[in-house]
């Protein structure tokens, strides 16, 4: 009775205020706080709700969902691009490959894929490699899975159809960095498809010696098989990803590996040996040793008591699982840890360099042994040895090896200088000491110089980042 009395009119203007609240919050104040994306589809689904609330509402549900779609795909997909002309992988090349691949590069594309992909984010990486194949004349192109923990099946057979059809255009898909589930995946949906191969690699550093060699062997029949003269390599140093110093001596053919000292001290001989007396004692005091493939030449976390330079041959440089990448968190819910799922980041070892002929370990670590002082301070990683091999101790501290080195691709022939002997030869020769000293000092220096700024590094891991070959060097001449 109390409610009939009231007039309508007061529930009509209630209805009405609180509906013009509504409108004023929700939807024009909302202009300012909301990205315009998301205003519009709120606007459009007022006016449906005008005309019909059920319809409205469903309206609103579709129009969401299609938003949250095209948002997503825009995080997840391609975070970054290049080429094997600015990133290479960790194997060693001579100078003349370093030109080749740099000038070459271009045709190989190499992205980097995070978060999870779905149909959206798939096409969208599906056309920018089409667009890449037919407009840029790439003829592979690389992609880097390492940051994606699993993609739905209408991207795994977007990315099936995608190297079916690059095939026909004479281009290739390469994958690599695969969680296991994703790989079992892709070659389930291969097989059902018909697809007789697929690209895919371990990781980005084996994608990217894969692309690599197909460049080298592309212009290698472009020449005819016609040999060009070889040109000296870079007598600079490099600082691999473990702040290792690397040189490289220049290509040797087998009667020349016993001039490898020659080659290795020559700016040092040229200034401060003439004579070249320090290479006749590096001559005697070296013993050539011939390693079986897969054998490891030294491990890390061993003492480092001997000189290595390798002769022939390949030595791949593996780490322990990286540290640096603990702090990435993805989505784990699509492994199956049980099984042994990981991200190739997490994996126990991963390779960091493979070298070759003339690549010499061992000379930082020789550079860091110092006597023992009875009142000093072991610094990290220094270890003060009791015995060695069933010698006496020596009167000095050597540091622990900070990678492991294995032989691959067959034996490998290398000159070994034990440490102690070493030492003891710069005692009682200071020409020897003088030249060996000043040419650790010149390859730390000269890596150091030609190092990218850390602040300039594109997110690629622990791969090497190049520059072109024939770009003049950061040092000048000067004629007194």
């Amino acid at each position: 009775a109390i409610i009939r009395s009231i007039p309508r009119f007061l529930f009509a203007g209630s209805v009405v205020r609180l509906s013009c609240d509504l409108i004023g919050e929700w939807l024009l104040e909302a202009r300012k706080r909301i990205a315009q994306k998301e205003w519009l589809v709120l606007a459009a689904t007022a006016l449906v709700v005008v005309s019909n609330v059920t319809v409205g509402i469903f309206f609103g549900l579709f129009l969401t969902l299609v938003l949250f779609a095209v948002e997503y795909s825009s995080v997840t997909g391609i975070v970054s691009t290049s080429n094997l002309g600015e990133t290479r992988s960790n194997v060693e090349r001579s100078e003349d490959e370093h030109l080749v691949l740099f000038k070459n590069g271009s045709k190989t594309r190499v992205l980097w894929l995070s978060g999870y992909l779905f149909f959206g984010s798939a096409s969208q990486v599906a056309d920018e490699i089409r667009e890449a194949v037919q407009d840029d004349g790439v003829s592979a192109v690389i992609l880097d899975f390492s940051m994606v923990p699993a993609m739905d099946a209408s991207g795994v057979y977007a990315l099936v159809d995608l190297s079916q059809e690059l095939h026909l255009h004479k281009a290739r898909l390469v994958l690599c960095g695969l969680v296991r589930r994703l790989k079992i995946a892709l070659e389930t949906a291969a097989e059902h498809q018909e697809v007789s191969s697929l690209d895919l690699y371990h990781d980005l550093d084996q994608a990217l010696e894969f692309g690599e060699t197909l460049i080298l062997a592309e212009h290698t029949q472009s020449q005819n098989s016609s040999r060009t003269p070889t040109r000296k390599l870079s007598s600079l140093a490099r600082i691999d990803s473990m702040n290792n110093v690397s040189a490289l001596a220049a290509e040797i053919s087998v009667d020349q590996r016993d001039d490898i000292w020659n080659q290795l001290l020559e700016v040092e001989l040229e200034e401060l040996d003439p004579g070249r007396r320090a290479v006749a004692s590096l001559q005697q005091l070296a013993k050539k040793r011939r390693v079986l493939a897969e054998k490891v030449l030294f491990s890390h976390g061993k003492p480092a008591m001997e000189l290595i330079v390798l002769l022939d041959g390949s030595v791949e440089v593996t780490l322990p699982e990286k540290e640096a990448n603990h702090h990435l968190r993805l989505p784990r819910h699509h492994l199956n840890e049980e099984k042994g799922d990981c991200f190739v980041f997490e994996e126990r070892h991963t390779r960091v360099r493979r070298a070759r002929t003339g690549a010499i370990f061992g000379a930082v670590e020789y550079a860091a042994v110092r006597p023992i002082q009875s009142n000093s301070t072991q610094q990290l990683k220094i270890k003060t040895l009791q015995q060695v091999n069933g010698h006496p101790k020596p009167s000095f501290t050597v540091p622990l090896m900070r990678s492991t080195g294995t032989v691959v691709g067959g034996s490998a022939e290398v000159l070994v200088i034990s440490f102690e002997a070493l030492r003891q030869a710069e005692r009682e020769e200071p020409v020897l000491a003088l030249v060996l000293r000043t040419w650790l000092s010149r390859l730390t220096a000269d890596a150091l110089m030609v190092a990218p700024h850390p602040d300039r590094q594109k997110p690629t891991g622990m791969l090497r980042q190049v520059s072109d070959p024939e770009a003049q060097p950061p040092w000048t001449p000067i004629t007194p």
